[in-house]
């Protein structure tokens, strides 16, 4: 199984070390201490990896967060439906015959508006391209219309009269909310040639501006350069400005478990003292100068099995008790079983 990225943001500050000058309070209520980790026995481990004990300490808080989610993942992996929903769609095709069309002074694009608010997808760009009579680095903005916001820009240098392709792979989260992405360049002084938003039953004279699937409507739209970014102010247009973009709607089984974060602070908490002792007898020893005197080796080693086992039975006698997200799209959610987490 691949590992799974973790949805960091929602678990910043689920557990910390102590008390600190910043007033900084754990998210769970759990300080490094409830495991037996403080400061003073991080001093006394730390390698010049790390800049300091807190550091040290988030770093192998992070590392625990990753494999915690990773084992809920592998556990619960016959509950993930299909990744893609949408795979490889091209938004914008060219017309066969060159047909130059006057440049335009506001924004030229492709909206593509989700209204699913049950799935939790990830958009996917994989290609844009553009096709202009301009030679010059053109900058498509990907505003966020719901926020009015440009949320990433994309650079594309154009060559006059030919089809220039970049390739973003940039992922955009929609996490049960509606999204609106606007993805639009200023076309003032870039001619284009003529390319619409699909080709309908091979139809290229077609004047559709949109096109519909079961999650989203995709259209060719304009936006003058004072207005707001927002849908109320987009005029439909009959051509995409020449742009094209390959996309997919990817499942994402990784933000919900923001929604259970404060389930998973215990063994988060086991799993980053485990680790810790772990750099302790394997780490420290071969590094630091003046060694891990005053540490007695088989007295970590049984802390690291205590948390170890502790973070085993959290595993063993809770995972079975989440629940999955009631999104049929991309989770089997009509059977109910009971995982068990069997790790090496």
């Amino acid at each position: 199984m691949s590992v799974v990225a973790n949805p960091s943001s929602c678990f910043n500050n689920i557990i910390i070390l102590d008390s600190n000058c910043a007033g900084d309070l754990p998210t769970s209520g759990l300080y490094g201490s409830r495991a037996g980790i403080t400061r003073s026995y991080l001093s006394q481990i730390i390698t010049k990896d790390f800049r300091n004990e807190e550091h040290f300490f988030n770093e192998k808080l992070s590392l625990a967060i990753d494999t915690v989610c990773n084992d809920i993942h592998s556990t619960l992996q016959p509950k993930y439906k299909a990744t893609s929903v949408i795979n490889n769609f091209r938004a914008g095709v060219f017309y066969e015959n060159k047909v130059e069309v006057d440049a335009y002074a506001g924004y030229k694009g492709i909206l593509f508006n989700i209204n699913d608010e049950r799935a939790a997808f990830d958009f996917y760009v994989s290609e844009l391209s553009l096709f202009l009579n301009y030679t010059g680095a053109v900058t498509v903005n990907v505003f966020d219309l719901m926020q009015d916001k440009i949320i990433d820009t994309i650079v594309v240098n154009t060559v006059a009269g030919e089809i220039t392709t970049v390739y973003p792979l940039e992922k955009f989260i929609q996490n049960r909310k509606k999204q609106q992405l606007y993805f639009a360049y200023d076309a003032t002084g870039k001619p284009s040639y003529k390319t619409i938003i699909r080709n309908s039953g091979g139809c290229t004279d077609c004047q559709d501006f949109y096109v519909d699937n079961s999650y989203e409507r995709i259209g060719s739209f304009k936006l003058p350069l004072a207005s707001d970014a927002i849908l109320l102010n987009l005029v439909a247009a009959s051509d995409t400005g020449g742009m094209s973009i390959i996309h997919s709607l990817q499942c994402n089984h990784n933000e919900w478990m923001c929604s259970i974060s404060n389930l998973l602070a215990y063994p988060i908490l086991y799993k980053t003292a485990s680790l810790i002792h772990e750099h302790t007898l394997l780490v420290s020893p071969n590094t630091r100068f003046d060694t891990t005197s005053g540490q007695n080796a088989d007295l970590v080693q049984k802390a690291m099995d205590f948390a170890e086992l502790k973070y085993r039975e959290w595993m063993d006698n809770k995972v079975h008790s989440i629940n999955i997200p009631q999104d049929e799209r991309c989770f089997n959610c009509k059977s109910v079983s009971r995982h068990k987490v069997v790790l090496p």
